[in-house]
């Protein structure tokens, strides 16, 4: 009976052996696969901050060019001699200070109108038409 239990005790060493060695192979194999998709998935993540980074470039580009295309630099302004440009600033894209003659020593920002506005070309609209004499 010892030796029959000495037999069992063999082969079970024997399977176990080979269960561990077939287990550190297959988890070698398996922790390669995970390495190979962890440089993968680092791979894929810059290549989407790359990508975001260029589509943010390219935004901010096209969005440049089309605030360019669309900003009226103004160098003077003429308005019955009353108004005189004194500097011009990217403050807010298309501002620039107005001192008026009118009003010695005050200053405004102002801002051209956009060429897609309609603005009325008709005068008398905003002006008193009555001829009382006072």
């Amino acid at each position: 009976m010892e030796s029959m239990i000495e037999k069992v005790l063999k082969i079970q060493q024997k399977t176990s052996a080979y269960l561990n060695l077939r287990l550190d192979v297959l988890y070698k194999e398996l922790n390669g696969k995970f390495e190979t998709l962890v440089a993968h998935v680092m791979m894929l993540d810059a290549q989407i901050s790359q990508t975001a980074d260029a589509v943010k470039k390219q935004e901010a580009l096209v969005k440049g060019n089309a605030v360019e295309s669309e900003r009226h630099w103004v160098n003077a302004i003429s308005d019955n001699d009353l108004g005189e440009v004194l500097e011009q600033d990217n403050l807010e894209e298309d501002a620039f200070l107005v001192e008026s003659y009118m009003t010695r020593g005050s200053s405004y920002w102002c801002r051209p109108t956009p060429t897609t506005e309609h603005r009325s070309t008709s005068t008398a609209e905003h002006r008193s038409t009555s001829s009382a004499k006072h």
